[in-house]
């Protein structure tokens, strides 16, 4: 028999692994696995002898034991993160057939990735949000294998039902470039202008817009950004910026 498990957040298990795989084919994609309890099999881990396991954009996160574990049987790994802030267990353990996987040790392909700040939304302990800050690319070098492949699946979105790149999906659970960015406004008492930038150069790539001089301290989250979107001399664009640096704007 054939079973997936797909679209989940498992979080903190108590005595038991997060996803535990003991049949003879298995299909497990896009899950979060948050905590996960159990240092005997792995967090998320193959155990069937006879059977075969494809395990596609997961993401786990601090668990107590191995990541990402391939106990008996074949298992194929592709486009998962798995990273411990702890030590003493593997991110990847086992004799798995992998690619594209990211690590915090040296057991994936992309591997020693221990920023776990710059790399998903929150890490703080309690309020984790394990939504990617930006493209895989941008965050480990790379982008995932295509979405098909060994799977015989075609996973056309991520865990939160967006829309993925099909040939350069995110690595992980999460797919970045369909996420929606927050939006601010201001809550100035004035919509006076706070600075003017006729002669400050201006580019933005994406949701981040670099100038030829600093902005006032007084400029910040909220506020709105003007410019010539074409440089024909008159303003038809607005910006909002979202971010902690006074840099970063959403249009």
């Amino acid at each position: 028999m054939e079973h997936h498990v797909s679209h989940n957040i498992i979080y903190k298990t108590g005595a038991y692994t997060g996803i535990y795989v003991d049949s003879t084919l298995a299909k497990v994609w896009n899950n979060v696995l948050h905590e996960a309890d159990n240092t005997e099999y792995g967090a998320l881990s193959m155990n069937q002898a006879s059977g075969t396991a494809y395990f596609y954009n997961n993401t786990v996160y601090d668990s107590a034991g191995d990541g990402i574990a391939q106990n008996a049987g074949t298992l194929i790994a592709r486009n998962n993160v798995s990273m411990k802030p702890g030590s003493g267990y593997l991110d990847f353990a086992g004799t798995m057939t992998k690619a594209t996987n990211v690590s915090s040790d040296a057991t994936g392909n992309i591997t020693g990735k221990t920023d776990y700040g710059n790399y998903f939304v929150d890490t703080t302990v309690g309020s984790e949000d394990l939504h990617l800050r930006n493209d895989s690319n941008s965050l480990w070098g790379s982008n995932g294998t295509d979405l098909d492949g060994d799977l015989n699946l075609p996973i056309t979105d991520d865990i939160d039902g967006q829309g993925r790149h099909a040939s350069a999906p995110d690595i992980g659970a999460d797919e970045f470039s369909q996420n929606a960015t927050p939006l601010y406004r201001s809550v100035g008492a004035t919509i006076t202008a706070l600075a003017s930038g006729a002669g400050n150069g201006l580019v933005i790539s994406g949701s981040t817009a670099l100038f030829d001089s600093s902005l006032p301290d007084n400029v910040g989250v909220g506020d709105a950004i003007q410019y010539d979107s074409d440089n024909n001399g008159s303003i038809d664009a607005i910006a909002f910026i979202h971010g902690g640096r006074r840099q970063r704007c959403s249009r």
